[in-house]
């Protein structure tokens, strides 16, 4: 039995990332809405910013519009801040 998955969407655990990427080659893996932000919280607390600000970008539109940016758009030079 085959399946024709196009896309699937997990939580960001790379380990989860590669078995679906080894199971399912063709489909588009994106990362949930609700883990992103999880992850931005617990990124921006250990930053030490603000409990209202933390708050504040939890918010329904803020992180929530970066989701809908072209790849191509997203300066690549920030993503070390992200990771970092």
């Amino acid at each position: 039995m085959t399946m024709d998955v196009g896309t699937v969407s997990c939580d960001f655990e790379r380990g989860l990332i590669n078995a679906v990427g080894d199971q399912f080659p063709e489909a588009d893996i994106i990362g949930c809405l609700f883990h992103f932000k999880q992850a931005v919280r617990r990124k921006m607390q250990k930053l030490h910013i603000p409990a209202e600000e933390v708050t504040g970008m939890m918010l329904r539109g803020f992180l929530d519009s970066l989701t809908v940016i072209p790849h191509d758009r997203i300066d690549p030079h920030g993503i070390n801040y992200v990771i970092g």
